[in-house]
């Protein structure tokens, strides 16, 4: 399967998350390398920018509908418009249009529209890691994946096993991180933490809109109220 790339154009960066975080769990080779919050700074992407296999368009932006710049587009490149509004939907199938996902943006639905755009994209399952290196003691000894309940992030990267004992990986950041993990099985609860499905006990509504997680090892995890949503979709798959 080949990797595609990926522009998203979104006036909000909720929006624009949450979009890039459900586009890496059904394409987790696929990377978003330019994202625009207006037409100024889209009309300058297509310009001098290197065009990606995909466009991502919200048709309401700051300054205007983005059919304003996808007029300026001479390059055949597929686009795929998010609204919040369902009645632009023949405007944007006579400008280049080739999706319309409403917000928000379900998993299901993003996953459907891409195989449609690209049938060759669930052709393949890509490969995650199953196990990382670390080291106890004086020696390095193999953790299986499959026995990381999470993983945290505070100054270096730890895995954090049913016994609530760290080992510390070499990765840089949660980022790189999520690039070897199954977005099926891992989820990215907050800016420090990873959690793993299986090890889900329970879940309760928490304070501020937050969800709290507790683990089957009893352990309690926080979920970030910007990513509630994309947490209760992910869980329901």
């Amino acid at each position: 399967m080949e990797n595609k790339t990926v522009w998203i154009i979104e006036d909000e960066a909720p929006a624009r998350q949450h979009l890039a975080r459900k586009l890496h769990q059904v394409r987790p080779g696929w990377q978003v390398t330019k994202t625009a919050e207006s037409n100024k700074e889209f009309s300058e992407l297509l310009e001098r920018a290197t065009f990606p296999d995909l466009i991502f368009c919200d048709i309401e932006l700051s300054d205007g509908q983005s059919l304003i710049s996808l007029a300026k587009l001479e390059v055949n490149i597929p686009v795929v418009f998010t609204t919040a509004y369902g009645e632009f939907t023949r405007e944007a199938f006579e400008n280049k249009g080739v999706g319309y996902l409403m917000k928000p943006i379900s998993i299901r639905a993003l996953d459907e529209c891409l195989s449609r755009i690209f049938p060759s994209s669930t052709s393949e399952k890509p490969s995650f890691k199953s196990q990382f290196l670390v080291k106890k003691g004086n020696v390095f000894v193999p953790l299986k994946i499959a026995d990381v309940v999470y993983f945290n992030f505070d100054t270096y990267v730890f895995a954090v096993d049913q016994g609530g004992k760290n080992y510390a990986l070499s990765h840089e950041s949660l980022s790189k991180l999520e690039e070897d993990l199954n977005p099926r099985q891992f989820f990215r609860i907050s800016r420090q933490q990873i959690v793993q499905k299986d090890y889900i006990k329970t879940v309760h509504p928490y304070h501020s809109g937050r969800l709290l997680i507790e683990s089957t090892s009893g352990l309690k995890l926080t979920v970030s109220r910007d990513r509630v949503n994309d947490f209760k979709d992910w869980m329901g798959r």
